[in-house]
């Protein structure tokens, strides 16, 4: 076991280190331009977010807009007239007695691990077609695109591109079951989830 594991990081070395430094060069930057930012209602869908301090405008950096939400969702339950799709949120209850009840810590954890996971996997799925260099060159190029800003945030995004890259990679080495079972899972977090049918079924066919 602990071969396979280090087997596995021998691989996938430079991709891990690959993500880590550029996470952290988002994440540095983030904290660097937070002290210009003003404190002050933030309004969102009819609704005021007010700042009594700086630390409650940290939190919200993370969590803007729908993340918050997600995070009322994951606490309370569907309450309001936001009807999101429920495997985030439920993911983000079930973490977070993990985390000591922290459904901000929770949610974070699951939105990290999940890019981490997806990014890698991701390289693992090119390097079936293309090499190595090609590979890590188009997994950097997506953790620069502007979007991939909402996998740093409480938002679904990195866990819907998790089991989306999952379901494919899965189905490349005709795991069918579990490429099922992770597309059923994406269709549960985004519903555009249900184009994976598409992809799925070429290759399926092919």
């Amino acid at each position: 076991m602990i071969g396979k594991l280090r087997s596995l990081f021998t691989v996938y070395r430079q991709p891990l280190i690959t993500w880590v430094v550029i996470k952290s060069f988002f994440l540095f930057f983030s904290l660097l331009a937070f002290p210009l930012i003003p404190i002050e209602p933030m309004f969102y869908a009819d609704q005021a977010f007010h700042f009594e301090q700086r630390s409650d405008l940290l939190e919200h950096i993370f969590s803007p807009f729908d993340g918050q939400i997600y995070l009322s969702i994951a606490a309370h339950g569907y309450t309001s007239e936001f009807v999101f799709f429920p495997l985030y949120p439920l993911a983000i209850h079930v973490v977070s007695f993990v985390t000591a009840g922290n459904l901000y810590a929770a949610a974070l954890l699951i939105t990290y691990l999940s890019s981490l996971i997806g990014f890698l996997l991701l390289i693992g799925l090119l390097r079936k077609d293309f090499s190595k260099a090609v590979a890590l060159r188009a997994g950097i190029l997506f953790l620069l695109f502007p979007g991939s800003l909402f996998f740093s945030a409480i938002y679904p995004e990195a866990l819907f591109f998790c089991l989306s890259v999952g379901s494919l990679y899965a189905a490349r080495r005709s795991n069918w079951l579990v490429s099922g079972a992770l597309a059923f899972l994406a269709a549960l977090t985004r519903p555009q989830g249900i184009l994976l049918a598409i992809p799925l079924l070429f290759e399926y066919r092919s």
